[in-house]
């Protein structure tokens, strides 16, 4: 069983509110979890939009509900991962 700790650029851990506004703040992000249904780590790809969520589980775990794309950045549906082990994203672009 996983559990996930989530850490920031200098390895501390982050809270689920921090999580939420970092995610909400990106282009998009590659997330990799511990997949149940089949007994294994996958990565996927996914964007942050109004219907997306990080929370705390009764287990004490954190999960977040993303929108899933495919290589070409299309929409695969909504996935709800726990378990994480590795967030890395994309920052939003600069206003010109």
């Amino acid at each position: 069983m996983f559990k996930t700790v989530i850490r920031d650029e200098e390895h501390n851990e982050v809270s689920v509110d921090y999580m939420h506004n970092y995610l909400g703040n990106t282009r998009w992000f590659k997330i990799t979890y511990y997949h149940k249904g089949q007994a294994r780590e996958v990565t996927r790809y996914g964007v942050w939009d109004d219907k997306c969520r990080a929370w705390q589980t009764k287990n004490n775990d954190i999960a977040i509900c993303y929108q899933q794309v495919d290589d070409n950045g299309q929409p695969e549906g909504y996935r709800t991962a726990t378990g994480i082990t590795n967030i890395q994203a994309k920052p939003a672009r600069l206003d010109s």
